[in-house]
């Protein structure tokens, strides 16, 4: 059936929905429908391109200002990001916040994670700057808030696997591990 024809009877959209379609699988098997490829991109869009593109309306334009009021909607898209490994991007959003909020120690702790993400997939020489920087948010955020038992747990961590050269030191792990431990106690007392 010619597309460009036109399509009599009272089946025109059925007749025009199936052409769609032939036409479809003609083209690589493709015959998903119009609708089907608006969710998709959608779907593409929220999960992967909206963070980004709040990185680079926030933190590439260096004329862009944050705001207080912006700081919760920049924070949502920095943890999806980073929910969506997309740590590149979390980690310029999360900065951004700090900038405007340096008190918020979620904020510094999921820089830090974010940090560790990325250090964890770059090469040997890059993963020791990143491996630092790692290091001080999450000091940051335990120094912002003494007692969030997961700071804490992941400077512990921290302490423990990295070397000494990066800061790494099992007697500040255990140090760390006493406050936890005692938080806990007091919690449940």
């Amino acid at each position: 059936m010619d597309i460009a024809s036109p399509i009599g009877g009272s089946d025109h959209k059925l007749e025009l929905r199936r052409a769609l379609d032939a036409k479809g699988s003609q083209n690589g098997g493709n015959n998903r429908t119009i609708p089907g490829r608006l969710r998709e991109f959608w779907d593409l869009m929220h999960r992967s391109l909206l963070p980004l593109l709040v990185a680079l309306l926030f933190c590439a334009n260096t004329s862009a200002t944050l705001t207080d009021s912006d700081t919760t909607s920049v924070f949502v898209s920095a943890t999806r990001a980073y929910d969506n490994r997309q740590y590149e991007t979390a980690v310029e959003l999360f900065e951004a916040v700090l900038t405007v909020q340096p008190t918020c120690a979620r904020c510094a702790h999921m820089l830090g994670k974010s940090y560790g993400r990325l250090a964890e997939q770059a090469g040997w020489t890059d993963a020791i700057g990143l491996a630092n920087k790692t290091r001080l948010a999450l000091e940051q955020a335990v120094e912002l808030a003494p007692n969030d038992p997961e700071a804490l747990r992941d400077l512990i961590k921290y302490y423990r696997a990295a070397p000494g050269f990066l800061g790494g030191s099992e007697e500040k792990a255990q140090a760390l591990e006493k406050r936890l431990l005692k938080r806990q106690t007091e919690r449940t007392s």
